[in-house]
This record gives structure tokens, C-alpha cells and sequence, in this order.
């Protein structure tokens, strides 16, 4: 997966702005409906303006990289997917949001979760099958392609793995998932 950096450069400037106007509330908080016809970078424009704080160049780049990555998934080829990392309060679940509301407008599957409930979601699917597969192998390599067939995209909020187990279940399941063609984006 390429990776990007919101970079952890202390208080940015959206997030000066976004915490004056609207103190303790998440950026979240207040949606911004995607209307036909708008490019990402057009909807991350008017949620910018929307929700009063001002552009940041970081997000930016990858509010490009995003669009980039959504033109390429008409290709035979598109890439894996995408990573986006940065401090507390850079944007990163926004931009995350904002490529799943203009994927989903476009008609592509695109799975949206919180990161822990993605596992257990995949966990679930995987006992269900195991159930009805009794004895059967390649199990979560079965699930992974089912869900591809689903969800072309994953987009993951808050990525973190912190036993060996859950990182076991993830390459069990990734592997075979970019395999069939499937893009992860996680922040």
C-alpha cells in the first residue's frame, strides 16, 4: 500500500479554526450531503467551507491521492490501497468519510468501519462458514473473496493490530482480498 502523511507538525490550521468555531465536537459532527456530479476535491472544498476552517495543505495531497486512487479503480491494476497517518485532529477520518460518500455516490461497494468492527465482522463471517464447511480449508481465503465480491473497497478507521493473533487474521484475510482485486484505505 502507498502511504501518506497528515504530518504531525502540532496545531495545523484547520485545526485552530475548527476548534474556535466548534469547540469539542467531532469534524464528523456535521455532514456535508454529496451532490451528483462533484468531484472529491469539490466536496472537500465545501465541507472546508461548510465547517469554516481552512484548507490544509497536507490534506490536500491527499485529497488527491484519494481521487487518484478512485479514478484507478476502473483500471485492471488499481493499486492496493492507501494509508493515511498523522497526529490527533489532522483530518484523517473526514478525508477517510469523504472517499466513501464519493465512491458510494459512484455506485462502487465500498465498505466503511471502524477497524475493530471490520474484525469482528470477518470473524463472524469466518465461524459462519466454518459451521457450514465443516472440515473444509482456505476458509478465511473463502470469506476474503466473498466480501470482495461485496465490497471492492474496504475503508478502515483507526488501523491498529496489537496481538499476533488479529495480525494473523488480517493477512489471512488481505492476502486473498487484494488477490481478487479488493483496496484497503485505512487511517
Amino acid at each position: 500500500t502507498a502511504e501518506f502523511s497528515l504530518a504531525d507538525r502540532g496545531t495545523t490550521a484547520m485545526q485552530l479554526a475548527f476548534h474556535r468555531l466548534l469547540p469539542g465536537l467531532p469534524c464528523r459532527s456535521l455532514p456535508c450531503r454529496w451532490q451528483s456530479g462533484m468531484s472529491l476535491r469539490q466536496l472537500y472544498e465545501r465541507r472546508s467551507t461548510s465547517e469554516g476552517y481552512v484548507p490544509d495543505k497536507c490534506q490536500s495531497e491527499v485529497i488527491s491521492k484519494l481521487d487518484d486512487l478512485s479514478k484507478s479503480l476502473s483500471a485492471s491494476q488499481a493499486p492496493r490501497g492507501l494509508y493515511l497517518y498523522g497526529g490527533v485532529g489532522t483530518g484523517k477520518t473526514m478525508m477517510l468519510d469523504l472517499f466513501h460518500e464519493s465512491l458510494t455516490s459512484k455506485g462502487i461497494s465500498c465498505d466503511r468501519q471502524h477497524f475493530h468492527g471490520f474484525l469482528k465482522a470477518v470473524d463472524t463471517s469466518y465461524h459462519k462458514m466454518r459451521m457450514a464447511k465443516r472440515g473444509q480449508s482456505n476458509l478465511l481465503a473463502r470469506c476474503a473473496e466473498e466480501y470482495v465480491q461485496k465490497h471492492r473497497v474496504l475503508a478502515f478507521d483507526e488501523a491498529h493490530v496489537l496481538n499476533i493473533g488479529d495480525a494473523l487474521l488480517i493477512k489471512a484475510f488481505l492476502e486473498p482480498y487484494f488477490k481478487a482485486g479488493g483496496v484497503v484505505v485505512a487511517t
